[in-house]
């Protein structure tokens, strides 16, 4: 198990999902359980992350109905200019949760749709 900077325990049922990000093949993508099937933000399979026509809660729901529930990437301005090309990590409107943080990563959860 491991532990976010919120103190928050993260078992692991919470880490079942897949995981993708710009670090997925980065060793820390499987320090919260060794057998993880990380995919690269790049990866075909989530190129609607950066349709500017979905917003934030429908790449959210697209990202859970295939299973990804995690996204592991590096800090810093290189990493953010690109990531604000997305809505998604732009403006995320709540549909990623910070879990754990480091001065070099941040891991994220694809929080849950609202219940109606």
């Amino acid at each position: 198990m491991a532990q976010s900077q919120s103190g928050e325990i993260i078992g692991p049922d919470a880490v079942r999902p897949r995981w993708f990000g710009l670090t997925a093949g980065h060793p820390a993508a499987r320090a919260f359980h060794p057998r993880r099937r990380t995919l690269p933000l790049w990866s075909p399979e989530v190129r609607y992350l950066f349709d500017p026509a979905l917003p934030p809660p429908e790449i959210a729901r697209r990202l859970r109905a295939t299973g990804i529930g995690f996204v592991l990437l590096n800090t810093g301005s290189v990493n953010e200019r690109f990531l604000a090309r997305s809505a998604f990590f732009r403006d995320p409107a709540g549909a990623l949760q910070r879990v754990w943080f480091d001065a070099d990563m941040v891991l994220l959860r694809v929080t849950p749709a609202a219940s109606p």
